[in-house]
């Protein structure tokens, strides 16, 4: 809708675009020791991430103009016009053009962060075709970006409050480490792709395939690890890559599994993969440290 807009809605479009760089820039100011910040990030099921930017936004706005030496016009109406433009697409497309990252961090009860972070799935046949600086890498191209990590936690009344926001870009270590994951993958990819069947213990025809793409137990803060809606939920492989199944004659696989096996040979294609930041690294990242269990 601003896209289309009058002149007078581009000039209130731009003059809130002014805001929000005033917002990210002092929000890098902010004396995280004072947490939390009690904002009430509601939506539905608690996680809707356009009522996480907008509570964002109007916290921002709120404090800047309660503590900023230039008074910022941050009436209602204004507050209002700025959190209608932030919860669009529009607002996506300014952030990823100022390479800038916005992502959700969810901690449990303990200040554990509760999953990995995800990247866009990749395709198998860019990652054999690419290197890992290639301008046509995506992989590289988001991690060198700043990333805003808006973390919240659910309290004991059920409400997610918003605890910290930080900002992270990924130091030469880190990124070298998401080379190091980013050649292993290319390198099994241009060679063969291991599928390992790992029977479920109560019914072995329910088993897991594992494969021998890069772990997080590898603790190099980066994984591979699917990102589809389901295993049949696939991408086609390289040519080059062979494909080697594991462990699956010495059991008889129910029929999904079955399925999958020959949707895997037939087709040359295996479940989504995407590159993931460990939890181990988001929780460095954020500074929180997770609270001990009562022995």
């Amino acid at each position: 809708m601003y896209l289309n807009a009058d002149k007078n809605q581009k000039v209130n479009f731009m003059n809130n675009i002014e805001n929000l760089y005033k917002c990210l820039e002092y929000l890098r100011t902010l004396d995280y020791d004072l947490e939390p910040m009690n904002i009430v990030l509601e939506g539905k099921n608690n996680t809707n991430c356009k009522s996480k930017h907008a509570d964002l936004a109007r916290y921002c706005l709120k404090q800047i103009a309660a503590k900023s030496n230039k008074t910022l016009n941050v009436n209602d109406d204004s507050i209002d016009s700025f959190i209608d433009i932030i919860t669009t697409n529009v607002f996506t497309k300014w952030l990823t053009n100022n390479n800038y990252i916005v992502k959700s961090v969810e901690l449990d009860k303990r200040n554990v962060v509760s999953e990995s972070m995800s990247f866009p799935f990749f395709n198998p046949c860019d990652i054999v075709t690419n290197e890992f600086q290639d301008e046509k890498t995506l992989f590289h191209d988001v991690i060198n970006k700043e990333f805003i990590l808006v973390v919240s936690k659910q309290d004991e009344n059920g409400k997610i409050l918003l605890k910290k926001i930080v900002f992270h870009k990924f130091n030469d270590q880190q990124i070298n480490n998401a080379k190091h994951v980013y050649d292993n993958t290319k390198k099994i990819l241009e060679s063969t792709l291991v599928l390992t069947y790992q029977p479920n213990t109560k019914d072995s025809s329910k088993g897991i395939f594992k494969n021998n793409l890069p772990k997080q137990s590898e603790k190099l803060g980066f994984h591979v690890r699917p990102h589809g809606r389901d295993k049949m939920d696939t991408a086609i492989l390289p040519a080059c890559t062979m494909i080697k199944f594991e462990n699956i004659d010495n059991y008889q696989l129910n029929e999904n599994n079955q399925k999958f096996v020959d949707w895997v040979k037939n087709k040359r294609a295996y479940t989504k993969m995407a590159f993931w930041i460990d939890k181990s690294l988001i929780q460095e990242i954020i500074g929180i440290l997770p609270v001990k269990k009562n022995k």
